[in-house]
């Protein structure tokens, strides 16, 4: 599974269940294009880790939940992702590293919000 699709991947098991207009709810979280998250959305769906259902009232909008395969490909990188971060935050200490948690989380929440708020 490459980067982007990894990303992808996560944001689909840990941010949402579902998706409307999936790969354009995708492509900010993960930092991508909307055409290279469509492309590794049809990737996963090939693999059958998520599947594409046409919005039942609005057919501008796809949804895209995680399938059982893909929730077990998921536990297993949201495994390898905690384990990283507690390697990464080891030399920090517990203080340290929640802070710097907290600080990034305060920067990803800036960027979500629209530009006129952020000010």
């Amino acid at each position: 599974m490459g980067k982007i699709q990894t990303h992808a991947f996560a944001s689909v098991k840990c941010g949402f269940s579902s998706l409307s207009s999936a790969a354009v709810s995708l492509a900010q979280p993960v930092l991508a294009p909307q055409p290279t998250v469509t492309r590794q959305l049809d990737r996963m769906v090939a693999k059958g880790l998520v599947q594409r259902i046409a919005h039942a009232s609005d057919r501008r909008l796809t949804l895209a939940p995680i399938t059982p395969r893909g929730q077990a490909l998921a536990r297993g990188l949201i495994e390898r992702a905690r384990a990283h971060e507690r390697r990464a935050l080891a030399p920090f200490g517990r203080e340290r590293a929640m802070l710097l948690k907290l600080v990034l989380a305060e920067m990803i929440e800036q960027r979500r919000r629209p530009a006129a708020q952020a000010r």
